[in-house]
């Protein structure tokens, strides 16, 4: 009798080990891949004395036969415009804080047309809709009352844009922390705004992978996601996943395709309880374990690029000092087959500010002139 007891404690011993082992592993493909992306060009748009070199929203704009480039600058709750083209300065948009026409603070903004520019701001959830006069034309509060223990918290921002679709709003947003009773349904990320009756709905959730361990509340948290207008789809990526989800609009229909990185494996959780919390612990686990960052969708090449946050190596991080991660980006084709993957420079381009057009993926480069914000262009090649 003894004897079988040990033997089931070393056959349990073997399973356990061997779940560690499993728990969500990469599909490291490595194929050789015919592809490969190079650098095309670098543009660069000038700046007043006002306006740093970074921002978290920018928008891509194609109205009338022009082509502009917009972002927030949030020091002076304004956006600013620029003629893509020749770079100059076309015109900025100043956003009232308060008053009649006031939006509060902005965090995010999208530009439909000229009568209608959706901004939003974080700290009073409010959704308003103003003209290139920055008149108001509607407002929405949105999370004022909700039946939702752990609702999202949107921003608007690049990575987790406002979209207009069908007369209704979506938002993307995530909150802090770690909570034992999250479940697949009291903590969405997602939200939608009905503009006709002003009914918002909860909607999405994280993969199973969250749900029962501790990823630190923050970073592993945040979600980005992009919209496939082509195919009317949304696209998720998760800090934790080496797959995207590919989402209806409506919700009723989501599947996942690989798109991990060939440079890392496992992405492993914290070893502590949900209930513990260390924000050493949790900033070192995310800084020297590997994760994902934001997915965007190439409309007018039918190509998603995902980028990767590379993982600082464990005898190197210093709290604080080093544990800033590095870059590289996936690229799928249209049917969600992967082609290659490319690894940035260190300490080379900011893999929040970006945007995507005929000439191809912008990537926001880190230089020391304050008087520009500059961008690379990347392009996906063949080798045949």
């Amino acid at each position: 009798m003894r004897k079988i007891f040990y033997i089931i404690l070393i056959l349990s011993g073997f399973s356990s080990c061997k779940k560690e082992k499993d728990f969500n592993e990469n599909k490291v493909i490595n194929i050789a891949s015919n592809y490969y992306l190079s650098v095309k060009d670098t543009i660069s748009f000038p700046l007043d004395s006002i306006t740093t070199n970074s921002t978290n929203c920018i928008q891509y704009i194609e109205n009338d036969n022009t082509k502009s480039f917009s972002f927030l600058n949030e020091y002076n709750n304004t956006i600013y415009v620029y003629d893509y083209d020749t770079k100059e300065f076309k015109n900025k948009i100043l956003l009232e804080k308060e008053g009649d026409n006031g939006v509060g603070k902005i965090t995010g903004y999208k530009i439909h047309n000229k009568d209608s520019i959706f901004t939003y701001s974080y700290n009073e959830s409010k959704l308003s809709i103003i003209n290139c006069q920055s008149k108001i034309i509607n407002s929405f509060k949105l999370l004022n009352e909700n039946n939702i223990k752990y609702p999202p918290s949107p921003k608007g921002i690049t990575t987790v844009p406002i979209n207009f679709i069908r007369n209704k709003i979506y938002f993307g947003g995530s909150i802090a922390g770690e909570y034992k009773d999250e479940t697949k349904n009291n903590r969405p990320i997602m939200v939608s705004l009905n503009l006709k009756n002003g009914a918002t709905n909860f909607l999405y959730n994280y993969p199973d992978l969250y749900l029962n361990s501790n990823w630190g509340g923050a970073l592993f948290r945040w979600i980005t996601y992009d919209y496939d207008s082509i195919n009317d789809k949304f696209i998720f990526s998760f800090p934790a996943s080496h797959d995207i989800q590919i989402v209806s609009t409506d919700f009723s229909d989501s599947k996942d395709y690989y798109s991990g990185s060939q440079m890392f494996g496992s992405i492993k959780p914290m070893d502590i309880s949900k209930s513990i919390f260390s924000k050493r612990k949790r900033r070192k686990h995310y800084a020297t374990t590997p994760s994902y960052g934001p997915v965007i969708y190439d409309k007018y090449k039918n190509l998603y690029y995902r980028l990767t946050d590379l993982p600082v190596p464990e005898k190197d991080y210093k709290f604080g000092v080093n544990d800033v991660k590095h870059t590289s980006i996936v690229v799928l084709d249209s049917d969600f087959k992967w082609l290659c993957e490319q690894k940035l420079p260190e300490f080379s381009h900011s893999s929040h500010e970006f945007f995507v057009n005929e000439n191809g993926l912008h990537l926001k480069k880190f230089n020391d002139n304050e008087n520009h914000i500059t961008f690379t262009i990347f392009e996906l090649n063949s080798l045949n």
